[in-house]
Order: C-alpha cells, then structure tokens, then sequence
C-alpha cells in the first residue's frame, strides 16, 4: 500500500487560499477543515471555514462556527 504524502499547514493554506481566490469555495472549505484537524488551536481555518460556508449560503453553518469561535479557548 502506497502512502499518501502530506502537505505542510502553510501548503495547505496556500491551496486553500488559491481555491478561495478562484471562488472554489466548497473546495477550500474542504481544505480549510483539513487544517482545523491538523492544526486544532488555530482560530484562522475555522474562521475561514465560517466564511465560505457564509459564501456557500450556509448560514447555520456560519453561526455555529462563530459561536464555537467565540466561546473557545482558541482566541486567548
């Protein structure tokens, strides 16, 4: 079995951000969430998560993340 590489927090930001600047926005929610995991304390994916799911139309979405934001220890 062939392992996958991985990409670096900063690789990945950089493909999300060029998926957001194309207007690839599911695509960079997808990669947006792969930092969260990788990178659980930062506020910044989740924030930019919430705002393509803002763009998205997913406004539940949007909130639940803000408010997850807001009452974290993520932004001490």
């Amino acid at each position: 079995m062939r392992s996958v590489p991985t990409m670096s927090v900063d690789a990945l930001a950089a493909l999300a951000d060029e998926h957001w600047n194309a207007r690839r926005f599911q695509a960079a929610v997808d990669v947006y969430q792969r930092i969260c995991r990788l990178a659980p304390n930062d506020p910044r994916p989740v924030f930019n998560v919430a705002m393509s799911l803002k763009v998205l139309g997913d406004l539940d979405g949007t909130v639940a993340l803000l408010h997850r934001l807001a009452s974290s220890s993520m932004n001490q």
